[in-house]
């Protein structure tokens, strides 16, 4: 079986921006008053901590509406910054272009955590996105994020092929896991920060993004 190539985005099809998500996040933070430990920035990092969450752990006892606007405030100060640094530095990962240069027109997707509004910095740069046939983001998916297997169902449904024929492509644990969840091949991008606990789930592991168009993935 030929299968449909699922793509994660931001450290699989892209370099990995984490840490300059968590620098706008916590200059967020800062902005309105409230910065975020050393201890506490690291944490939400490690542990994914959404903005609304950190907002309640650093200004508890808001009312529902203060913390709603405060929520707000922070994720618009947070993506400004960020879209920013996507406009500017979004780069691809090594093997990416020639890879989908190479796959079938219109038989790849993307599941990703980014929010539209990252998608088009990175298209500021990096034009290939634009030929995706279907990016499916968190404004689609929330709040079932990774490792919840919705965001791949979604992307099935919209190329209009089984998801059984699809397989997933990524470089983290939650990649893999909504992978084994949605019952389709996860294929880790090994990479420098790759844990022992997405090894484990993955069914295939890669470390050049150009093995799949050579890779038996059944």
């Amino acid at each position: 079986m030929k299968r449909v190539l699922l793509f994660d985005l931001d450290g699989t099809l892209t370099e990995d921006h984490e840490g300059h998500f968590a620098a706008a996040r916590d200059a967020a933070f800062e902005e309105i008053g409230h910065p975020l430990n050393s201890a506490l920035s690291q944490r939400a990092r490690a542990e994914n901590i959404y903005i609304a969450t950190l907002a309640e752990m650093v200004v508890p006892g808001l009312t529902t509406h203060m913390h709603e606007e405060l929520v707000r405030a922070l994720y618009a100060a947070t993506n400004r910054r960020y879209d920013v640094h996507l406009a500017t530095h979004a780069a691809w990962r090594r093997g990416a272009q020639d890879m989908l240069a190479k796959l079938e027109t219109g038989h790849n997707g993307i599941v990703t955590g980014a929010w539209p509004n990252n998608i088009r910095a990175m298209c500021q740069r990096l034009r290939e996105l634009e030929g995706i046939a279907v990016i499916i983001t968190s404004k689609d998916t929330h709040p079932r994020q990774k490792p919840d297997p919705h965001g791949l169902a979604l992307a099935a449904e919209k190329m209009g092929v089984q998801l059984g024929t699809c397989a997933y492509v990524g470089d983290h644990w939650k990649d893999m896991e909504a992978a084994r969840r949605a019952r389709i091949p996860g294929i880790l991008l090994r990479t420098e920060t790759t844990t022992m606990e997405a090894l484990c789930i993955a069914t295939h592991v890669i470390d050049d993004l150009r093995e799949l168009l050579t890779i038996d993935i059944d």
